[in-house]
């Protein structure tokens, strides 16, 4: 009887979990994008599953084998409700309805055929996290829809989550193109071989500030630290190429709004060191002109390194560094590490932008945005932008097609930056934040519009 009353918890929680894994489908998912689907049909199988475990037990003779496939059932209810835990936040009501099509697009044009979910959260963050097939394939007796449902989804799943809408600004949104490119990191043979000679003068500074040669847990550290600054710095050199200028104000208007001191940390390289890197790009002159010139002649305005972070912190000298470091709990070889890699890895940064521009102009050319693009895109969509009519299609050729995501992120930057004051609205007396709202509100209707465009070309 004890056992009984357990299955009957259970049941009782399986069919609530079915009750919401049935209101989660009901909801609306931007663009109708069909990741969520996927996952709940998983989580419908693991429904059936548990189920299929709970009608076992009570017909097993055994009674250890009956508690055992009970507490199974139990367990899978738990994973199906962690399941719809990770797409929390997925939905129309907490993401702009168009948003996800150009996300999709970037991973569809790169290559990558994994199942995905976009998500807002409300954290001041973005993240790609990975979800690989092995706890479900590991379960034993699958139901036929749960073993389905695996085979529809393509592994590992990609979970994309944006800040709610205190923090989704939507030129912001460049930055999913650094999540993107951390996927496209683990594609790339990378070839360091030209940061060895800083190797040994590095590990030769840390063990002068430390005073002995590194342990193998300080030798571990290193290394992690190194692959984690090493894939920052990657990803965004992925965003600078599909997005231009728009990752550079992007990051750095997002640094600011972080509040996070200088940025340095054991996963990610300083807030300058990773501004400086990408302004390098902006100065280089591709074909005839530069992203900087280009922002010049159509904004009026020199761009240097600081434009729109005036007030981000740069990264104090090594001695602060290892100071500001020790004063935070961390151990010496800490301190001395990430003080004395801080020195070193700027050195990085001119392979890693060659090499991921290299992959991607032989993997999706058509993805890289130029300052020949810019320059079209300020020159077709700027003071039009300015009159509120957003950048939905741009001139190729003798065609009207549609405009990129890039291209919409970047003339809402120059507009919000430097033509803001031009920005002509309706209404009387709107303070600053509510026309920047506008703004904001054109760029998504941009976005929308010009995904109706590209579906309408598409229709035979």
């Amino acid at each position: 009887m004890p056992q009984e009353r357990a299955r009957r918890s259970i049941e009782f929680c399986l069919g609530r979990l079915r009750l919401q894994a049935e209101e989660l489908r009901s909801e609306q998912y931007p663009g109708n994008h069909p990741g969520p689907r996927h996952w709940l049909d998983l989580v419908n199988g693991l429904l059936d599953t548990a189920d299929s475990y709970l009608d076992l037990s009570r017909t097993a003779s055994d009674v250890d084998q009956a508690a055992a496939l009970a507490r199974d059932a139990a367990r899978l209810g738990s994973m199906a409700y962690q399941c719809m835990y990770l797409m929390q936040g997925s939905s129309v009501a907490h993401l702009s309805p168009p948003i996800t099509i150009p996300f999709q697009r970037w991973l569809d044009t790169l290559g990558f055929p994994n199942t995905a979910i976009f998500r807002a959260e409300t954290v001041v963050n973005y993240e790609l996290f990975r979800q690989d097939e092995k706890p479900f394939t590991r379960i034993r007796n699958p139901a036929p829809t749960l073993v389905a449902a695996i085979a529809a989804l393509k592994w590992p799943l990609f979970r994309i989550t944006l800040p709610t809408k205190g923090f989704a600004i939507l030129p912001h949104f460049a930055i999913v193109a650094h999540e993107i490119g951390h996927a496209l990191c683990d594609r790339l043979n990378w070839d360091l071989s030209a940061f060895a000679p800083e190797e040994k003068p590095l590990i030769d500074r840390v063990q002068a500030k430390l005073g002995h040669s590194l342990t193998p847990e300080s030798l571990t550290f290193f290394q992690k630290v190194f692959l984690h600054w090493f894939h920052e710095l990657a990803a965004d050199a992925f965003a600078f190429f599909l997005t231009g200028p728009a990752i550079f104000f992007s990051l750095c208007d997002f640094f600011q709004l972080l509040g996070n001191g200088y940025g340095l940390t054991a996963t990610h390289p300083a807030n300058d060191l990773r501004r400086r890197a990408i302004y390098k790009q902006l100065v280089v002159t591709q074909s005839k002109d530069s992203f900087v010139s280009v922002f010049q002649k159509h904004a009026g305005l020199q761009l240097d390194e600081a434009f729109n972070s005036g007030i981000l912190i740069p990264a104090p000298p090594k001695s602060d560094i290892w100071s500001d470091t020790k004063n935070s709990g961390a151990t010496d070889f800490a301190a001395a590490i990430l003080s004395e890699l801080h020195e070193s890895v700027e050195l990085l940064v001119p392979m890693i932008y060659h090499q991921a521009r290299e992959h991607l102009r032989a993997v999706a050319p058509q993805t890289i945005y130029s300052p020949e693009a810019y320059d079209e895109d300020l020159n077709t969509h700027l003071q039009a932008m300015l009159a509120a009519i957003p950048p939905i299609e741009s001139v190729q050729g003798a065609e009207l097609t549609a405009a990129r995501f890039a291209s919409i992120l970047n003339v809402g930057w120059v507009a919000l930056l430097t033509k803001f004051d031009e920005f002509r609205i309706a209404g009387e007396g709107a303070g600053n934040w509510e026309r920047m709202e506008v703004l904001h509100s054109l760029l998504e209707k941009a976005v929308e519009l010009s995904e109706v465009k590209r579906l309408w070309e598409s229709v035979p």
